[in-house]
C-alpha cells in the first residue's frame, strides 16, 4: 500500500516539474530571438515532454495539451503580429518603436530580450 501512495507521489510530482518547465519554455516563445530556429527548438521541447506524459498514459492530457496549444498559439500569433509590424515600419523607413504602445508596462519591456518582432532589416 505504501508503494501504491509513493509512486502516487512521485507522478504527481512528475507532472508537476513538467507543466513548469513547459510554462516556461511556452513564456520563453515572448522573448527568444526571432528565428525560425529557436522558436523549433522551443516547441520541440514541449512537445517532447507533452510525450513523454502521453507515454505514461496521464489522465487529463488532452485537455491540458489543449490548454498548452492555445497558449503557444497566442504566442506565436503576437510575435508574428509584431513581426508584421516591424518589417513594415522597416520596409517604409520609419523607426522601430512601434512595437512599444501604451499597453506595455515597463515590467515587461525590462524582461524582453529581443525584440518582440525581431530585428529586420534590408540590404
Amino acid at each position: 500500500m505504501i508503494n501504491h501512495y509513493l509512486l502516487q507521489s512521485f507522478q504527481v510530482d512528475e507532472a508537476l516539474n513538467v507543466e513548469e518547465q513547459v510554462r516556461a519554455d511556452i513564456k520563453s516563445l515572448e522573448t527568444c530571438p526571432y528565428s525560425v530556429k529557436t522558436f523549433g527548438e522551443i516547441l520541440s521541447k514541449i512537445q517532447k515532454s507533452v510525450d513523454a506524459l502521453s507515454l505514461k498514459q496521464y489522465s487529463n492530457l488532452a485537455k491540458w495539451v489543449q490548454h498548452i496549444d492555445m497558449e503557444v498559439e497566442k504566442r506565436l500569433a503576437a510575435r508574428l503580429e509584431a513581426g508584421i509590424a516591424a518589417w513594415t515600419a522597416c520596409l517604409e523607413g520609419r523607426g522601430d518603436n512601434e512595437e512599444i504602445n501604451d499597453d506595455t508596462e515597463e515590467s515587461e519591456l525590462k524582461e524582453m530580450t529581443h525584440k518582440l518582432g525581431g530585428d529586420p532589416q534590408v540590404f
